[in-house]
């Protein structure tokens, strides 16, 4: 089963054929039997402490100590830092990571060179700074190979970037990852704390609320929110991790007929909705964290960066995601950590005397790449190619007229589709690389 972002989720227990190996889990096997073991501290995660705990200057000072001393305790003297996009990281960076590594885009939107500098030149740092024009039609099918099954987020295309640009000066990494899922640094963030305060205020009155937003297109800012309180909470942060990707109104229309009566009501958001009834806090938020933690931070932002950095033979490590950091994030209220509208508060406090006011202040920009334009430029004929060439329509897994539909409304720059467009892209090309050239591979196999 596919992710509802373009990953592979956990495929649990039930795949017993299939084994994926998650970050934070030791694995050991015996005659066949694959036992895991969860190294996260999970009960932590899962039992944040209550929310509604008065947040004054003391604790805010308190809080700032352990995270302080957390911080300072895992670092690595003899790790380079690939220089993070916000704030947060920039820790990483001071953590004795005196050689960081930055990759810009030749795309001034996607360049955060001159901030990456700023930092540098503030902690004492080398810098070596990349501006990179990718050969993104070679690339891709170079990233489908590596990882090795269908990924399609493609902030990988900047992560391969700068994990290249890494291993030229460094034989280790640190990585900032992490710091967004414990520590509400996402858009979403601040959407189900909106979600949250309007479902009380408008009590029993909210499911109306939702279902009357329908008749609000989308393109009205706030409608999506508007329209979740029609759902459960737990349904409603699941649907937030579909945003501008196949959400399922979109999905029911881009399968064939065929397909979607073989998935038998299969749901990709059922993983989501569990993880929020499993944590144990009262606060919608920390429920939104723990299911952070346990999809998309392990499904995508470890995956990928695990895969990117190994296939330049950079070995990443995440330092934020240290167990003693991480518990500690799971005792922390989640009003130390989004405060007047700005998420990883606590964080920004710890860094007011080590980061420039003006990287503090900046707001999260995303690990991103010009996707959508490159693909009305230098990957369009290759789309073209893997969308319309019939071997796509031959699979039965989707209509043709709506692969047709969305491919020829980005391309005539109608519509912005570029996140869907490059799921169906990367899906394909791992089709084409992994299923229609097995048999050629286990011929050769048998063979030698």
């Amino acid at each position: 089963m596919v992710g509802h972002a373009g990953t592979i989720p956990d495929l649990g227990p039930s795949q017993r054929h299939i084994v994926d190996v998650l970050d934070g889990v030791g694995v050991r096997v015996d005659v066949g039997v694959v036992r895991d073991r969860r190294v996260v501290a999970d009960d932590h995660l899962a039992s944040v402490v209550d929310q509604d705990v008065a947040v004054d200057g003391d604790a805010v000072a308190d809080a700032q100590v352990v995270a302080e001393r957390d911080l300072d305790l895992v670092e690595d003297p003899d790790a380079g830092a690939a220089l993070p996009e916000d704030a947060l990281g920039e820790h990483v960076a001071e953590l004795r990571a005196l050689v960081p590594g930055a990759v810009g885009f030749d795309h001034a939107a996607y360049d955060e060179l001159a901030h990456a500098k700023q930092v540098a030149e503030h902690l004492g740092c080398e810098f070596h700074p990349r501006t990179v024009t990718p050969d993104i039609v070679s690339l891709l099918p170079k990233l489908a190979w590596h990882f090795d099954e269908p990924f399609a987020d493609s902030s990988a295309v900047p992560t391969y970037y700068v994990s290249k640009a890494a291993r030229e000066l460094v034989t280790v990494a640190l990585s900032g990852d992490g710091g967004d899922e414990l520590w509400a640094g996402y858009a979403r963030h601040r959407v189900e704390r909106w979600e949250q305060n309007a479902r009380r205020a408008l009590g029993p009155a909210s499911a109306a609320a939702g279902a009357l937003a329908h008749a609000l297109p989308l393109s009205v800012k706030g409608a999506r929110s508007l329209r979740h309180l029609a759902t459960s909470p737990a349904q409603a942060y699941a649907l937030k991790h579909a945003y501008g990707m196949f959400e399922p109104g979109a999905k029911a229309r881009l399968y064939s007929s065929d397909f979607g009566a073989s998935l038998d009501g299969s749901d990709p958001f059922t993983r989501f909705r569990d993880a929020w009834q499993r944590c144990r806090s009262i606060d919608p938020l920390d429920r939104g964290l723990y299911v952070d933690v346990h999809t998309y931070m392990v499904d995508d932002i470890l995956t990928k960066v695990d895969r990117m950095s190994m296939a330049v033979s950079l070995e990443a490590r995440d330092p934020l995601l240290d167990h003693r950091l991480l518990e500690f994030a799971a005792t922390v209220p989640a009003a130390l950590k989004l405060k007047d509208g700005r998420g990883k508060y606590l964080l920004r406090k710890v860094l007011e005397k080590r980061v420039p006011p003006s990287i503090l202040q900046r707001g999260k920009q995303g690990f991103e790449a010009p996707i959508g334009e490159w693909l009305r430029g230098p990957l369009a004929p290759m789309a073209d190619a893997l969308l319309a060439d019939g071997r796509l329509r031959d699979r039965g897994i989707f209509e043709p007229r709506e692969v047709t539909r969305l491919w020829t409304e980005h391309r005539d720059g109608r519509a912005d589709h570029r996140h869907r467009l490059w799921q169906l892209i990367m899906l394909e090309l791992w089709f084409r690389q992994f299923i229609d050239q097995a048999p050629a591979r286990a011929a050769y196999a048998e063979a030698i």
